[in-house]
């Protein structure tokens, strides 16, 4: 792979660290620091440069030979040190001052307060390009060193980082000096330390496959006691892990906490891994099952990084997906090893799959593996086609080889390449090696190309084309052949088919075939009408996988005009009796697409919507009810159950069932909500609750001793309300000290469900764009283009685009241009849907009537 245009360091090679951080003001924000660079050069140099973003450095030499001069270039992060003769191969010292920012990126701050008193915790996100802000270094995945880290602290404070403490000294002035054991050789990226008043759990892996090893879990106080499921589910995993893939978790320990303030949701730092709090610590009896589900999920994912990504890292950015597609695809593996009852991998086809195919049938999607020449591009590729969209090509291998084959595979691949840097075609040639299968010949089209296809099917002929959701597909945009696994079932015989196509057009045999059965491959299928209607008349004999596939494509399909929306509607009301919950949550998911398209039609179109969803939804919702007396948080057999009543609940609050709204508000009023419903009770009080029921649920969200779940179920919740002063009111919070810049994602997607929540958010763009970008950092997690592309992402006239082009013309949109690009495609695919389909669904809702 060519590296020329890549911004990239080459003239040193950093072999290791030696870092030592004092004089930590939390108030001034501010540190000093010291660092020993060992490093190799292959030729006499006048000339050194280091990233370094922030950094005051201060003092720098080679042996005796001091830098004649330091200095910066801003749009690549580095700091240039030229000495006054060749300085060779050894050691760098330098002397620098850093800021502990508010930016949640590189050694940042955060405050809270615990019973009163305000409180400091410091800790790091370097991931992706941010560990130059801490100290300088060459920051790059693939100039790995070992470390050794010395941090000097307050007393009163518990310091962490990657390795066990190899020392503690108490300094005369109060302070503490705390050292750390040597790292293995690794990235910069995945450096870490927190510094800050905490508490902790301990348990111990049981030794079995790695060795016993203690496991903590911190937190700030009085959160601790929160922490206990993902303290033993990563106790378990670790083991898990260490079984499956052959090799033992390699640190002498492993620390997780929970962090006061994140950008991301978790981080996957080699010893020491660091959460939002929300994704980490769960008080089991006032939390849902969904909130107990996403924190098993990222425990399990950041597990699986310590393996994908901290023992085997990617070379260089393109090749991310490495990391994120292994972990998302292995924490859904061993997900459904540890809770078979919740049914991961049905969801993963109504939930993941939908929410990649979606991104990537955008004309602005990227490829898997994609081109990335700066390394500050890298954090908009954080998204569903990395996560997501890799772990659905890992899945299809996986089903192509057979797991077992799969797994040896990926055994081969980590223990050949431990401790070193991957590219792609590492991984197809330890796969091909074990299976004995051309595994690039099937797999480099997923990565390198953009998209997926629509197989499309009549009668006896198939034929693919590239699925882009705004219905246009030029020829130069569909030019390329995927390799589509067809894993076909007849249902008017007994006859499977297992064959790849890897041709534009083909022909089958004649029948009534349901083509990729089990959904593990990566396209939609377009059926005749015909074809399309006899499948849904077989409903229960199809999978539920199979059934949810079926209805996501339908959905999609309509959207971008292979289809009728009349007919998407008349397939959910013919399944109005479905049993299961998998396909429920893709009725809903289709459901709100239709709704957020529709958004602004006329009063009596949305009406006559909102009373077909009433229809569809209240028997169901009545059939099931709302008891969660017999429904247990350690009953996993009740999991799926209990999430299944909340969709039907909140499905038939929101379209304003008077039986189901009457229950939410007698619940609100005794304050005695299951907390598997608190949504749809916060939303039913957020539209039509009285004002003083409002006010009490605007208060849920400053009440910092409730748990996390219920804060920003109420904050979430606050956007469902049309009324003008009510979502005035809801817009003030993004100035709240008590709302995290983290959170205030959450508080702007609850008023993208209605159009004057829609309406409100774009003006809120525009008339606080300053505000907005002040608050919000464009690091990982990418708070500001998820701002941004939240306040656009609604709206369904076209128009809009050129005026939001205008206005961003003279603006920094670096670390979101991508995102805005997306919200873009969104709308037009919104506008071109409505405009296609709109006398269909009006037809359609009034012969209802």
């Amino acid at each position: 792979m060519s590296t020329v245009a890549r911004e990239v360091l080459r003239a040193i090679k950093p072999r290791h660290y030696d870092l030592h951080l004092r004089n930590l003001d939390f108030e001034r924000g501010a540190f000093q620091g010291r660092v020993a660079i060992r490093f190799e050069a292959e030729k006499p140099l006048r000339e050194i440069s280091l990233n370094a973003v922030d950094l005051d450095v201060q003092h720098a030499s080679v042996g005796d030979v001091r830098a004649e001069d330091i200095s910066y270039t801003k749009d690549d992060g580095r700091v240039h040190l030229k000495f006054p003769k060749d300085v060779a191969t050894g050691e760098l010292s330098l002397v620098f001052a850093g800021q502990m920012n508010d930016l949640l990126a590189g050694f940042y701050r955060a405050h809270y307060t615990y019973k009163g008193e305000k409180r400091w915790l410091g800790s790091t996100q370097m991931e992706a390009i941010d560990c130059r802000r801490a100290f300088p270094c060459c920051d790059q995945p693939d100039a790995k060193a070992t470390f050794d880290v010395t941090i000097t602290a307050d007393r009163k404070y518990t310091v962490l980082s990657n390795m066990p403490v190899k020392k503690e000294v108490e300094e005369d002035d109060g302070q503490k000096t705390t050292s750390f054991e040597t790292t293995p050789i690794m990235s910069t990226y995945l450096i870490a330390w927190v510094v800050g008043e905490l508490e902790y759990l301990e348990t111990f892996t049981s030794g079995r496959h790695t060795p016993r090893i203690p496991v903590r879990m911190y937190t700030t106080a009085g959160l601790v006691e929160q922490g206990k499921f993902s303290l033993d589910l990563a106790a378990k995993t670790l083991d898990y892990f260490a079984e499956m893939f052959d090799i033992p978790y390699d640190l002498p320990k492993l620390d997780m906490i929970g962090c006061e303030a994140f950008a991301a949701g978790a981080m996957e730092n080699w010893g020491l891994i660091t959460y939002r709090q929300t994704e980490v610590l769960i008080d089991e009896a006032q939390s849902g099952a969904d909130a107990k589900e996403r924190v098993a999920e990222t425990v399990q994912h950041e597990l699986a990084h310590q393996w994908f990504g901290n023992l085997v890292t990617f070379d260089w950015w393109r090749d991310l997906w490495l990391n994120e597609g292994f972990a998302t695809f292995i924490s859904k593996l061993s997900g459904d090893a540890f809770f078979p009852n919740w049914r991961i991998w049905d969801k993963f086809v109504t939930a993941d799959m939908q929410s990649a195919l979606t991104l990537d049938g955008l004309p602005s999607s990227h490829p898997i593996d994609v081109p990335i020449n700066r390394a500050s591009e890298v954090d908009q590729i954080f998204d569903a086609i990395s996560y997501l969209k890799g772990a659905m090509l890992i899945r299809m291998l996986c089903a192509y080889l057979g797991q077992d084959v799969f797994l040896a595979g990926v055994r081969h691949y980590l223990k050949r390449h431990k401790y070193g840097n991957t590219v792609t075609s590492d991984l197809w040639k330890a796969l091909s090696e074990v299976s004995g299968k051309d595994v690039a010949s099937v797999a480099d089209v997923w990565t390198s190309k953009v998209g997926y296809p629509v197989l499309n099917v009549t009668g006896t002929h198939l034929e693919q084309h590239r699925f882009l959701s705004i219905g246009e597909v030029k020829p130069e945009d569909d030019e390329t052949i995927y390799w589509v696994p067809l894993e076909a079932k007849r249902y008017d015989s007994e006859e499977v088919d297992k064959a790849a196509m890897t041709v534009r057009k083909q022909e089958r045999k004649a029948g009534l075939w349901k083509y990729n059965t089990g959904h593990t491959g990566i396209y939609r299928v377009n059926y005749s009408p015909d074809h399309l209607l006899e499948l849904a008349r077989l409903q229960q004999k199809l999978s539920v996988t199979d059934r949810a596939g079926l209805l996501a494509d339908a959905g999609a399909l309509a959207a971008a005009g292979y289809g009728k929306s009349s007919a998407l509607l008349a397939l959910m009301a013919e399944w109005k009796d479905e049993p299961d919950f998998v396909v429920w949550s893709e009725i809903a998911a289709r459901l709100s697409a239709v709704t957020q398209a529709w958004a602004f039609e006329s009063d009596e179109t949305l009406a006559q919507l909102r009373s077909f969803k009433r229809k569809l939804v209240s028997d169901k919702a009545h059939e099931l009810g709302y008891d969660f007396s017999e429904i247990t948080a350690d009953n996993e057999s009740d999991f799926v159950e209990g999430q299944f009543k909340a969709l039907m609940f909140e499905l038939a609050a929101d379209s304003g069932d008077e039986k189901v709204v009457a229950a939410a508000k007698e619940m609100f009023a005794a304050n005695n909500i299951p907390p598997n419903l608190r949504s749809g009770v916060y939303r039913v009080i957020s539209r039509e609750g009285t004002d003083e029921q409002y006010k009490e649920l605007h208060a849920i969200v400053a009440k910092p001793d409730l748990p996390f779940e219920t804060r920003l179920n109420a904050l979430r919740s606050l956007g469902a309300s049309k009324d003008a002063a009510r979502i005035s009111s809801t817009l003030d919070l993004f100035n709240a000290p008590y709302v995290k810049n983290q959170d205030v994602g959450t508080l702007l997607q609850g008023l993208r469900g209605h159009r004057q929540g829609i309406e409100a958010l774009y003006k809120f763009l525009i008339s606080h764009w300053e505000v907005i970008d002040k608050r919000l950092p464009s690091a990982v997690g990418s708070l500001k283009g998820g701002a941004v592309k939240t306040c656009l992402l609604g709206l369904t006239d076209e128009s809009y685009i050129e005026k939001t082009r205008e206005f961003f013309a003279d603006k920094d949109c670096s670390g979101f241009d991508r995102l805005i690009e997306q919200a873009y495609d969104a709308i037009r695919s919104k506008a071109r849907w409505v405009r296609r389909d709109a006398d269909d669904v009006k037809q359609y809702l009034d012969s209802l009537e």
